[in-house]
């Protein structure tokens, strides 16, 4: 990404559900000898197995490679991914193979484990409300880093996902209901006032269903009364995103997207200022102190 370019990365969480009691366990063999603690095949496993989920076929489906989620850190029982996306296409492929992703390796590697996966996924536009960082440690590149007011927002709503529900940011739900013949069933349960985001604004809890064991359970709870309309759905989220346009938050915007196209007048601004002062920073000291001097 250059000076200026403005992108869309789409980050996802997953977490391992049931860990904790799991690493308390006391592990023993048949004859009550203590061994090793057996927690760490599953968390050595669950680090470098499923992100190499997303590059499987699940159920005749398969994403391009240049959508390919990437690691970013591992953070306890937790792995955060992200991948740049260029419209709202890739955010639906996305979505759906994830959740696919989320019910086969549940399937395949913890059946037996007590374990569980749960998943949130959310955007966030870079470089105006968000910010890449390049972190060495003495002399050596380490992975790049994320931070900002998206990035704070997406793990403040990963405490609402479940193993049936994947949750999602408000901003990529609009992504995931326009347009709408090829949306995704996506469910609101009300909204959540969370630390630190939008100054205590109350945010919608949306979420997209998880494929997996529970299933038909899952169907007879939505059937109670969780399902909406996918045109209600996203009116609701294209009204919240309206009522934030003070804020971080606001519609995503791509290049090649029609159904996304509008960039709002202010960001183009910032994004001609970001491009002034990184070419200032490339200045070399003489250039830099010659032009302080006139």
């Amino acid at each position: 990404m250059g000076p200026g370019e403005s992108c869309i990365r789409l980050f996802l969480s997953v977490d391992l559900v049931g860990s904790t009691a799991l690493k308390s366990d006391k592990a023993t063999d048949v004859s009550g000898y203590r061994y090793g603690p057996p927690w760490v095949n599953i968390f050595t496993q669950f680090y470098s197995g499923f992100p190499r989920v997303f590059d499987q076929t699940l159920d005749n489906t398969e994403l391009k490679e240049s959508l390919r989620p990437r690691l970013v850190k591992t953070i306890g029982d937790e792995i955060l991914l992200q991948t740049k996306i260029e419209n709202s296409s890739d955010a639906r492929s996305l979505v759906r193979f994830f959740a696919k992703a989320l019910a086969h390796y549940t399937a395949k590697n913890l059946a037996s484990e007590r374990l569980q996966l749960k998943g949130t996924a959310w955007i966030a536009g870079f470089p105006i409300n968000n910010h890449r960082l390049f972190l060495s440690d003495h002399g050596q590149a380490a992975p790049a880093d994320f931070i900002g007011p998206s990035i704070d927002t997406g793990f403040r709503i990963a405490k609402s996902a479940t193993p049936t529900k994947l949750v999602v940011s408000v901003d990529l739900a609009v992504l995931l209901v326009t347009p709408i013949d090829d949306a995704l069933d996506l469910y609101v349960d009300g909204t959540q006032t969370l630390r630190g985001v939008l100054g205590g604004k109350p945010y919608p809890i949306i979420w997209y269903k998880v494929p997996g064991a529970d299933a038909k359970l899952h169907e007879a709870e939505i059937a109670l009364g969780h399902r909406q309309d996918k045109t209600q759905i996203q009116r609701y989220c294209e009204a919240y995103l309206e009522s934030c346009n003070k804020s971080w938050l606001i519609r995503p915007y791509f290049a090649a997207d029609s159904e996304f196209a509008q960039r709002p007048d202010w960001h183009e601004r910032i994004l001609q200022t970001l491009v002034q002062v990184d070419a200032r920073n490339e200045l070399d000291f003489d250039e830099t102190t010659e032009l302080a001097g006139k």
